[in-house]
């Protein structure tokens, strides 16, 4: 589960504008996301919203109304903890990022002529979270 998990957080990444609905570990835990702690013990901040965040409560509602559309109410009154997740990754991940220059040529001097310093894709990473249902946010 583990490479999975890693497998989406991953594709997430790299598709922008992508949100992950994962489960929590019980519908009543008020704990991070299974998710949220393995990207914590990786070394990625991860930081729960307020469902009362301006931001959050558009966009927890289009939510709402997909899950309702799709026939799902029906989990989310059952009790299921859903928790949405979204990835900011600053850096670029596409193949051989920072390493072309606009002529096409490798690139591994600056300008005055020091060694371009390689940054880690994934630094600067963080993770935004909040519950789906609201009484789950405020237990």
């Amino acid at each position: 589960m583990v490479a999975a998990m890693r497998d989406a957080v991953a594709l997430s990444a790299a598709l922008p504008g992508a949100l992950l609905l994962t489960l929590r570990r019980s519908a009543k835990s008020v704990l991070a996301p299974a998710v949220c702690q393995h990207l914590q013990a990786w070394g990625l901040p991860c930081r729960r919203l307020d469902v009362d965040d301006d931001l959050v409560a558009l966009e927890r509602s289009l939510l709402l109304r997909v899950l309702v559309e799709a026939g799902l109410a029906g989990f989310l009154w059952s009790g299921m903890g859903l928790a949405v997740m979204h990835l900011v990754v600053p850096g670029d991940l596409s193949p051989g990022h920072g390493f072309a220059s606009n002529s096409g040529e490798l690139d591994f001097l600056t300008e005055e002529g020091e060694p371009r310093p390689l940054k880690n894709a994934w630094e600067d990473a963080r993770v935004f979270w909040y519950h789906v249902a609201v009484e789950d946010a405020h237990a």
